[in-house]
């Protein structure tokens, strides 16, 4: 309706150990209106980088902006590439980006005032296998928001380095650990790692706050990660040494009785990155 609209959120009782907690955790919505393209809206396009173009270790992302409706309140970039599956929902190539509390997150950058440019580091950014595409999303005061169109096929090179995403597999359905209990799953590392420069765990968690031992085969990689009670992506360093050639097994391990570390889709990925590898 025209005005002030209220979105009401509804849940069943609990069916064991009912003590009066509600069902589910909201933490903000996204609610969209798509118009014609007659309605008065912003509109732009990217600058740089520019369709075919070679990209390295730090881009310059860069855009124009305008709206007849006022000012530009911000340009987000957004990359389609492979990468971590921020979004937890089994794709690694896609358009990467997801929402918390309404504002945007693992995005290429954000950009709030003209010129309208970022710059993107691709420092964990994995090799790319495809070429990437970029687009911008253009948001005035009003609140309306243009999608650019996508710049296309560009190549990522980084002469000397190299970064692989190694993708977790055997990952446990429900994956929370309490009481002891220990839950894990696998990588397999087939590149040279004599050649590995620097690696690091990524994973996103529910109460990782909780965990006791965040382990990588033999190794213990931390305790109490992310937040309480809450979600989070994290990045957590790997010793180079701690990683072996072949299979390898990241876990979490909790003893508490209350609500222990939930590990959320996909698992736990493993980052390194390379010097000389190709």
């Amino acid at each position: 309706v025209e005005g002030v609209n209220t979105l009401e959120f509804t849940s069943g009782g609990q069916t064991c150990f009912n003590f009066g907690w509600g069902q589910w955790g909201l933490h903000g919505i996204t609610f969209r209106i798509y118009y014609d393209a007659v309605r008065p809206h912003p509109t732009g396009r990217i600058l740089t980088p520019a369709t075919g173009s070679t990209i390295a270790a730090e881009v310059l992302l860069e855009a124009e902006a305008s709206s007849p409706n006022g000012d530009i309140a911000q340009v987000d970039f957004i990359g389609l590439y492979e990468d971590f599956d921020y979004e937890g929902n089994g794709q690694y190539r896609q358009w990467h980006y997801r929402y918390r509390s309404g504002e945007i997150r693992n995005h290429l950058g954000t950009a709030t005032e003209s010129p309208f440019a970022v710059n993107w580091h691709t420092t964990w950014v994995p090799d790319q296998e495809e070429p990437m595409r970029i687009m911008a999303r253009i948001k005035d005061d009003s609140g309306l928001v243009y999608m650019t169109p996508a710049v296309e096929g560009i190549d990522l090179e980084r002469p000397g380095t190299s970064v692989k995403l190694y993708k977790p597999y055997n990952v446990p359905a429900r994956w929370q650990t309490r009481l002891g209990a220990r839950l894990g799953s696998r990588v397999f590392v087939a590149d040279d790692l004599t050649r590995a420069e620097d690696a690091r765990l990524v994973l996103t968690t529910w109460n990782g706050a909780s965990v006791d031992v965040v382990g990588l085969n033999d190794a213990i990689l931390g305790s109490r990660l992310g937040s309480g009670h809450l979600f989070s992506y994290d990045e957590i360093p790997v010793p180079i040494a701690a990683i072996r050639p072949g299979t390898n097994l990241f876990y979490t391990m909790d003893t508490t009785n209350e609500h222990g570390i939930e590990v959320m889709w996909p698992g736990m990925a493993l980052l390194v990155r390379y010097a000389g590898l190709n």
